[in-house]
Order: C-alpha cells, then sequence, then structure tokens
C-alpha cells in the first residue's frame, strides 16, 4: 500500500513536483548556514576580523540560472569590497595615516577572502567578506584605527 504522500506526488504535474523537490532544497541551504546574515551589513570589527556584507543582485538579462546567481555573487562581493574601501578610508584619514600605510591596507581589502554566501529566493545573494585583525595590525598599528 502506498502512502498517500507518494502517491499524490506521482500523480502530479511536474511542475508542481519540481516545486516541492526545489522548496526541500531550498529548506536545506537555508538550514545549513545559520549564522549568515539576510541584508547588507556595516562593517564590523570582531574578535578576529573586520567583516562586511552586502546582497549582490543578479544579471536579469543571463538566461542561466547557474550563471546568473554567480553574476549575483560577483555583484554582492565587489559592493562589500566597496564597503570595505570607504571604513578603511575613513578610519585611516582620522588618524592621518601616511600613503604606504592607505596603500598597504587597501591592498589588504582588495585580498580580503569570501567567508559566506546565502543565496536567496529570487537568484540574489548576500556574499560576506572579511580580513583577519592580525593582517590590518602589521599593516597599520595606529592609534585610533578600531582594528
Amino acid at each position: 500500500m502506498q502512502s498517500r504522500l507518494l502517491r499524490h506526488l506521482q500523480q502530479a504535474s511536474l511542475h508542481h513536483r519540481v516545486g516541492v523537490i526545489l522548496s526541500f532544497c531550498l529548506a536545506g541551504v537555508v538550514a545549513a548556514q545559520p549564522g549568515l546574515p539576510w541584508g547588507d551589513q556595516a562593517p564590523s570589527v570582531t574578535a578576529e576580523d573586520v567583516r562586511c556584507a552586502s546582497l549582490g543582485q543578479p544579471d536579469y538579462r543571463i538566461d542561466d540560472w547557474n550563471a546568473r546567481r554567480l553574476s549575483a555573487r560577483r555583484h554582492g562581493e565587489s559592493r562589500a569590497r566597496a564597503r570595505l574601501h570607504r571604513y578603511v578610508d575613513d578610519a585611516l584619514a582620522r588618524t592621518q595615516a601616511t600613503p604606504p600605510i592607505a596603500q598597504a591596507v587597501h591592498r589588504l581589502v582588495e585580498r580580503a577572502s569570501v567567508t559566506g554566501v546565502r543565496p536567496l529566493a529570487d537568484g540574489s545573494a548576500v556574499v560576506v567578506i572579511a580580513i583577519p585583525r592580525s593582517a590590518l595590525r602589521r599593516a597599520a598599528d595606529l592609534e585610533g584605527v578600531p582594528w
């Protein structure tokens, strides 16, 4: 004797089955990444790093779903880097850092690593990037900087 749900799925249209399967997959993705933000997050200093999160919108001109998601990830990553560049610019301006120190810190921002990506249902993605505080201290050990 088949269960009622299994019989229903076998008789359902293809679109309905795909929708049910996609819902279970998305639920698994959301449950697997509990600590990631759902939207933009200002740069913040934690115990071990300086991190920032930005929402990347997909390029809707792209037809392929995977390529559209990748475009969202790249867009979110570039937005997060731009936010970190502004953040370190403001911090270095307050301390009147020299150009070589500013250049070294901005080089670290360009090499910041992606620590998490939360894909969203509409194809967009929230990307979190981080720079280790120890690396920032080695590049700019000045009084008054937040790291």
